[in-house]
């Protein structure tokens, strides 16, 4: 069967790892899909909620108030007298290099078709900054995450 393209994934996909991704796939999708994601396991599952803790541990950012429950999420302003962030790193580049890596030995094993491509996805700086930061600061924070 070649490659038509007619599935594409754009989020979790709720398996334990990526190799149990790669090999659902591999054996459900075949050829349909082009492109594999790694399936945003492990701490990664539900969508970039796994930033907060780097938002958390950052020192330049402090909460606004509290966790109400888990699947509320409490901002982050800039803290007194930052004025610019950095982010050394939002870990999405790290995660996309481990994934690919196991892509890759899918692929030459044969779980993945030839010829399929990694995906990866990433959010826009707008989805972390809206959904974590306080609006009056993310326009400083938006070119930070974007390097990040």
């Amino acid at each position: 069967m070649p490659q038509n393209g007619k599935v594409h994934f754009t989020g979790s996909l709720g398996l334990e790892n990526e190799d149990a991704v790669f090999k659902a796939l591999g054996e459900t999708i075949g050829p349909r899909a082009r492109r594999y994601p790694d399936g945003e396991t492990g701490p990664r599952y539900h969508w970039i909620r796994w930033v907060f803790d780097l938002f958390d541990r950052h020192p330049a950012l402090v909460r606004v108030g509290g966790l109400r429950d888990q699947t509320e999420i409490a901002p982050f302003r800039l803290a007194d007298g930052v004025t610019e962030i950095d982010f050394e790193t939002l870990g999405y580049a790290r995660a996309a290099i481990a994934s690919c890596e196991r892509f890759e030995i899918h692929r030459a094993e044969g779980t993945i078709p030839a010829g399929t491509r990694f995906q990866v996805s990433l959010p826009t700086a707008v989805a972390l900054s809206t959904t974590f930061m306080e609006i009056g600061d993310r326009p400083r924070i938006e070119p930070a995450v974007e390097r990040g």
